[in-house]
């Protein structure tokens, strides 16, 4: 506080009164001017693809499932499917595909065939049960694939449930079962995508200093 016996806050509050009288006439009261502004409510890109499917999409045989989140491709040889899919893929949505073992050659992949081609390599066996992991021929693991009474048993007499582990891998199926191979590359849904050749699998064609990811094949097998 000074001579006057004015402590500072006062001060403070005698700047501001001046300062607002001065720029608000007393007759005058302030305005306050509120905007709104109407947003547009933003659209729901899937109600979109299912309203407007039925028009652009006319040539092409599908369905909507699991409570209209799921795109259903019914027929597996339309040369148009991509273009259904392309507006899925966009939203993340995942898609259905029908009928694509019709293309295949079922005597590849039946258990007898692969135990028969490669059931004295050693691979990874994982018991689901107890998560060990043993070392054995791959016939063993296939001839017990269509014949229950071929396969493992656990101590107490239970039937383990085993799985073929990172056989063969990714980067190895293809020099390990070219027909394989070929057979299934030529039975994948939406080649645009899914093939390695793409020209709308982008992760086939990054430049070569980038790190690809593993794009497989890899066979899952398991009872």
């Amino acid at each position: 506080s000074g001579k006057s016996g004015r402590t500072m806050p006062n001060i403070l509050d005698d700047i501001i009164a001046s300062v607002v009288e001065n720029k608000i006439p007393p007759n005058r009261a302030p305005k306050i001017n509120v905007k709104s502004e109407v947003k547009d409510e933003p659209k729901d890109d899937r109600k979109c693809i299912q309203d407007d499917g039925n028009k652009l999409y006319s040539d092409i045989q599908y369905s909507w499932i699991c409570d209209k989140h799921v795109l259903w491709l019914r027929d597996h040889k339309n040369n148009n499917n991509w273009k259904l899919f392309k507006e899925c893929w966009k939203q993340g949505r995942p898609v259905l595909v029908s009928g694509m073992h019709k293309k295949m050659n079922f005597s590849l992949w039946k258990a007898e065939s692969i135990s028969l081609d490669f059931g004295n390599q050693q691979a990874d066996i994982l018991n689901c049960k107890d998560s060990i992991i043993s070392s054995a021929n791959v016939k063993e693991f296939w001839d017990g694939f269509e014949d229950v009474s071929k396969r493992q048993k656990v101590k107490n007499g239970e039937t383990a449930l085993l799985k073929l582990k990172d056989w063969p891998s990714g980067e190895d199926f293809k020099a390990m079962m070219p027909a394989r191979y070929e057979d299934l590359l030529k039975s994948l849904p939406l080649p645009e995508y899914c093939s390695p050749e793409g020209k709308l699998n982008l992760a086939s064609h990054l430049p070569g200093f980038f790190v690809r990811p593993d794009l497989g094949p890899r066979l899952c097998s398991a009872y």
